[in-house]
């Protein structure tokens, strides 16, 4: 996937001494797509989006900053949707 859509969410950041340079939350080695798929996989489940929240936390608890982060990286990569389109 794109990474390049990560460039303004100020949580993500790459580095290419962590994770081969992959996008991950600040401060962790988690990547962000690693979370974002997450989430989707319990939305395609049938889960609402706090509900989906909720249980990948419970997967990923060291998500700095918690169920709020989510939401900012999620708004984030919504906002680049047409950059994921084919």
């Amino acid at each position: 996937m794109e990474d390049s859509i990560w460039n303004d969410c100020p949580l993500i950041h790459s580095d290419p001494e962590i994770v081969h340079g992959e996008s991950v939350f600040k401060g962790t080695r988690l990547p962000a797509w690693t979370v974002v798929d997450n989430i989707d996989a319990y939305m395609d489940a049938g889960r609402s989006f706090e509900e989906a929240i909720a249980e990948t936390l419970e997967n990923f608890p060291t998500v700095p900053h918690g169920a709020d982060a989510i939401r900012v990286v999620r708004a984030s990569l919504d906002a680049h949707e047409h950059q994921l389109q084919p």
